[in-house]
C-alpha cells in the first residue's frame, strides 16, 4: 500500500509539475499597442508661440531607440524641419533647431515606427497640426489680463438679458464668442482674428474706429493701457491662457 501511494504521488508531480511548460502556462505578454495620449500644442492651436517644443505623450513606457528623426518629425510646406529629439518618462519632446516662423501652419507626426517596451508599434501613424503666433512668449493673460477688462467694462451690457445679450462676454463664454467669430453687429468682419488687431473688430470697437460708436457703449472709453493690452493679446495670437 505504501510503495502504491508513493508511485500515484509520483505520477500526479510529473502530471502536473511539468504542465506549466505546455498550452501558455505563465505570464500573459503585453500586445496592445501604444497610442499618443496627448500632444502639446495640442491638435488645431492657433497663436502657437514661436519658441514651443512638439511634445508627444503616449499611453505607456516606450522604447527610447524607437524614437528618432524618422518616426517623430515636424514638416512645413512640405519639408520636414531640423531638430534634436529627446525621450523621458512617457513623452518625447522635439526640440526645433531654430525659432519657427510666425503665423506659419506646421504638422508633427508619430510614424509606426515608434515602439513600446514590450516591442509593440502603434497601430497607425499619429498627425496634428497647428499654427503658430508672432512672439515667443505671450505678454498678456487672457484669463488674467483681458477678462478683467470685460467683468469691469463690458458684462453690464454683455451678460443674458442684457442690452448686447446676442454677444456675451462672462469668462465661461467670451474666449470662444470672440475669437475667429463673425461680428453680427457689423455688416461683415470678423471680431477677433489672431494675430490682426487692425482687422479685428473688437478692437476697432474699443479705439473708436469707423464701426460705430466706440465701446463701451454710452460708458468711458476704455483707458490706453486697457486697449493696448487688447490689442497685444490679439496681435500675439489671441491665445486662450
Amino acid at each position: 500500500m505504501f510503495k502504491r501511494t508513493i508511485f500515484l504521488m509520483s505520477m500526479l508531480i510529473a502530471v502536473y509539475g511539468c504542465g506549466g511548460s505546455g498550452g501558455g502556462g505563465g505570464d500573459d505578454q503585453d500586445t496592445t499597442a501604444p497610442t499618443v495620449s496627448s500632444t502639446s500644442p495640442e491638435d488645431t492651436a492657433t497663436g502657437v508661440p514661436v519658441n514651443s517644443n512638439v511634445i508627444a505623450t503616449f499611453s505607456e513606457t516606450m522604447s527610447s531607440s524607437s524614437i528618432s528623426e524618422t518616426t517623430f518629425y515636424v514638416r512645413t510646406g512640405g519639408s520636414n524641419i531640423s531638430g534634436s529629439i529627446s525621450y523621458g518618462g512617457t513623452f518625447a519632446t522635439f526640440d526645433p533647431m531654430s525659432t519657427l516662423q510666425a503665423f506659419k501652419g506646421y504638422t508633427a507626426t508619430v510614424t509606426t515606427g515608434v515602439k513600446d517596451s514590450n516591442g509593440n508599434a502603434l497601430a497607425s501613424n499619429h498627425s496634428w497640426g497647428f499654427i503658430t503666433g508672432s512672439s515667443s512668449s505671450p505678454t498678456y493673460s487672457f484669463a488674467t489680463d483681458v477678462q478683467p477688462i470685460f467683468d469691469s467694462n463690458c458684462i453690464v451690457c454683455h451678460i443674458s438679458l442684457g442690452q448686447a445679450a446676442f454677444l456675451p462676454l462672462t469668462n465661461d463664454v467670451s474666449y470662444s464668442n470672440l475669437v475667429n467669430k463673425p461680428s453680427t453687429y457689423t455688416s461683415g468682419g470678423t471680431l477677433v482674428i489672431p494675430g490682426n488687431s487692425t482687422d479685428s473688430i473688437l478692437y476697432k470697437r474699443i479705439s473708436g474706429a469707423s464701426v460705430g460708436a466706440q465701446m463701451p457703449k454710452g460708458g468711458q472709453a476704455l483707458s490706453p493701457t486697457e486697449q493696448n493690452t487688447i490689442k497685444t493679446w490679439i496681435d500675439e495670437g489671441a491665445l486662450n491662457n
